[in-house]
């Protein structure tokens, strides 16, 4: 009878690397209970290793637990000071607890090191959304769209800071090129009706009798986590 080594790695199972792309996989696909069970075990067999944490810091925002998430981000960039990905996901930990402020300025600094990267001038943006500066989160935004004129959700965060700036024939603009790229962008809908109804509202007002229109709250952005 031969007895096997259980010490020898089962051939089957998938390396760490493996399984953090796997981890990325689903995160990208938006299975973020997924993504959390497989970065919770890298995390448990590789405790040192901040990427994992970060990523499973990111998963935890996404399940609706900021904190927790934020706790993990802390982690992750005080076992990575110099990785500019900690930096940025650390602003969006700050940015999910509404610590806005501090957000904005780990975001404006982000962009040094990330200088091709639209995700810190998003996600300043929508902090500075946060903190009711729509004249700077337009200029953020613009900033992205040139990055990535082709992310839907540049032309989607421009539209969200054009609508707070009053600015409503560009936010009209800006949600029609992201449902051109997206079509079945909710959210960009939902914000392209409510342009529609405020400018129908304006022209009301030069003879045309029309309802109250409803009010409207501060629009935000949903933070951009590039990975």
């Amino acid at each position: 009878m031969c007895l096997a080594n259980q010490d020898t790695p089962d051939p089957r199972e998938d390396t760490p690397a493996e399984e953090f792309a796997r981890g990325e996989e689903r995160y990208r696909v938006g299975a973020f209970a997924e993504a959390a069970a497989i970065f919770e075990k890298l995390c448990r067999n590789n405790p040192g290793f901040p990427a994992p944490i970060r990523l499973l810091g990111l998963c935890r925002l996404r399940l609706g637990d900021p904190e927790a998430g934020l706790e993990l981000l802390q982690q992750a960039r005080t076992l990575a000071p110099f990785d500019p990905y900690a930096q940025l996901h650390y602003g969006i930990g700050l940015h999910a607890v509404g610590r806005h402020r501090e957000a904005a300025e780990l975001f404006a600094a982000c962009r040094t090191d990330l200088p091709l990267d639209p995700a810190p001038h998003l996600n300043l943006a929508s902090a500075l959304l946060a903190l009711g500066r729509p004249g700077e989160a337009v200029d953020a935004a613009r900033r992205a769209r040139r990055r990535a004129p082709k992310l839907p959700q540049a032309h989607y965060v421009l539209g969200q800071a054009l609508l707070a700036a009053g600015r409503l024939d560009e936010a009209l603009t800006a949600f029609t090129d992201c449902l051109r790229l997206a079509p079945a962008f909710a959210d960009a809908w939902v914000n392209l009706g409510i342009v529609r109804y405020r400018k129908s509202d304006i022209e009301g007002a030069y003879g045309q009798p029309v309802a109250s229109a409803p009010a409207c709250q501060r629009p935000r952005a949903r933070p951009l986590a590039a990975l």
